[in-house]
């Protein structure tokens, strides 16, 4: 009906409040949790986890906005970006299971192998590797294998190398 909404008492972890959100809503994706919608007092497209809605309040004003309705790409990983890279990793079964355990939108991207103790999981992410990165740092040891791009592996190199451990 292209008519304004107020989102009642949406939890953003973003600003670590619960508030109203007067928004135009222009694109639902129910098996990601994620409403896009043009937000009327920041004046910008914005996603919205549908399970942080507490109640939705249609009003009778017609959107003002609608030029401005952009669909933006989104990862696996609930990343937002239009630009994106694509990734090929080899998983052991247990680095296997957290992936699509933590990160439940990966499991259509994950395939079976020649051996049956290991998995490729390929798709387009992030080119910043937000959300994927986490969990490849945090995972490494159950058996993750980066086999493309370079510009993964790269940086990773570069966070690795930040990091300064001192034993106490």
């Amino acid at each position: 009906e292209k008519r304004t909404v107020i989102l009642e008492s949406y939890r953003s972890t973003n600003s670590n409040s619960v508030n109203n959100r007067m928004v135009e809503p222009f694109h639902l994706q129910l098996a990601e949790d994620t409403l896009q919608a043009f937000d009327c007092e920041k004046i910008e497209n914005r996603h919205y986890r549908i399970s942080r809605i507490t109640r939705v309040k249609i009003l009778d004003e017609p959107w003002k906005y609608e030029g401005h309705h952009n669909i933006l790409r989104t990862d696996p990983f609930r990343i937002v970006s239009n630009n994106q890279v694509s990734v090929h990793l080899r998983l052991s079964v247990g680095a296997c299971n957290e992936l699509m355990e933590r990160y439940p939108l990966t499991k259509s991207y994950i395939m079976e192998t020649e051996n049956p103790d290991y998995f490729d999981f390929q798709c387009e992410v992030n080119d910043k590797y937000l959300g994927l990165s986490n969990f490849v740092l945090g995972y490494f040891m159950l058996g993750i294998e980066v086999i493309a791009p370079d510009s993964l592996r790269n940086h990773l190199g570069k966070i690795i190398s930040s990091y300064s451990f001192r034993l106490i």
